[in-house]
Parts: structure tokens; C-alpha cells; sequence
């Protein structure tokens, strides 16, 4: 898969969003909040990814990958591991945390 550059059409409701956009959400900082409503469909309700066996085990491989030599931590591998196993495009401010990690399309942030 590996990284998008910023003229790459995704299909919105189809992005993986990390925790830290949608915090600042909450917080309403303008940068995250004007991002998201860039995808958002009013119409179409949010999905929420349950942690499964194969993103347990992807998330356990990605670790024993990335751990020593990129600092991998295990929350981070289960987030990446969620979108490599639903194979969507991802977003994060913490592009550093993920980058490494050939397969997962990494998108800009902001977007």
C-alpha cells in the first residue's frame, strides 16, 4: 500500500482516524475540526473497529517488527493493525509512530 501523497482520492468513509485528530476535536482545535468535516457524510454513521484476533495477531507481528528498532509501542501496533486488516488508508498527527510500516497508507494530516 505504503504512503499517499495529498492529491490522492480516498474514499471518505473509508479513513481510519487516529484517537489524537479526534481529541482535538473534542478540544476543538480549528486545524482538526475543519479536517474532519472535510469527510464527513452527515448520512453516514461512523464505523468503530472491534479488535479481533487476526488485528491481535498482525498487531503482535508488527511488534516483534518494529519494536527495538523503531520504538513500535503496542497500542500504536493495534491501530495500524486495524487498518492493514480492513485495508483503509490512515491518518494521524504521529506520522513518526507509523511511517516505518511499508504496507499501511499513511494520508497528510491535516487533510
Amino acid at each position: 500500500m505504503g504512503s499517499q501523497n495529498s492529491t490522492t482520492r480516498v474514499d471518505p468513509s473509508l479513513i481510519l482516524i487516529d484517537s489524537d485528530i479526534l481529541i482535538d476535536v473534542s478540544r476543538d482545535v480549528p486545524e482538526a475540526v475543519e479536517s474532519l468535516q472535510r469527510i464527513i457524510d452527515e448520512d453516514e454513521p461512523a464505523i468503530i473497529f472491534k479488535l479481533s484476533e487476526p488485528i491481535s495477531d498482525l498487531a503482535l507481528d508488527l511488534l516483534r517488527r518494529f519494536r527495538l528498532t523503531h520504538g513500535l509501542l503496542l497500542p500504536d501496533s493495534l491501530i495500524a493493525a486495524s487498518a492493514l486488516i480492513h485495508e483503509v488508508p490512515f491518518v494521524s498527527k504521529n506520522t513518526k509512530h507509523f511511517r516505518f510500516i511499508e504496507e499501511l497508507t499513511l494520508l497528510p494530516y491535516p487533510f
